[in-house]
């Protein structure tokens, strides 16, 4: 094999962490998902994340963990720059810090 083509793991894509709102069929949620890469089949996330999700944001939200992808409901369905950082500072805390995070809808 040649040398020039052995690819260099220090320049590795990080995994990603994408956090979506208002995807197609669910327009009144937060959608967080990880991949290996853009090109990949989401990745299972933890069952216990949901539970932590919730006790963060707290009454009024609605959380549901679909093995690839939590769905978070902020409350009266109505986003706000304030759900926003309340979604994005939970999931920058569950994530790894070898995984990149993109928020899609900022």
């Amino acid at each position: 094999m040649n040398p020039d083509k052995i690819p260099n793991l220090d320049k590795a894509r990080l995994p990603h962490a994408y956090i979506v709102f208002g995807e197609r069929g669910h327009e009144k949620e937060y959608i967080f998902k990880i991949q290996a890469n853009k090109y990949s089949e989401s990745q299972d996330i933890p069952c216990e994340w949901e539970e932590k999700i919730l006790e963060f944001l707290g009454e009024g939200w609605s959380v549901m963990n679909r093995n690839a992808r939590i769905e978070i409901v902020p409350p009266n369905l109505t986003r706000t720059p304030e759900t926003d950082s309340k979604v994005t500072e939970i999931i920058k805390s569950l994530i790894s810090e070898d995984c990149e995070l993109f928020n899609i809808n900022k």
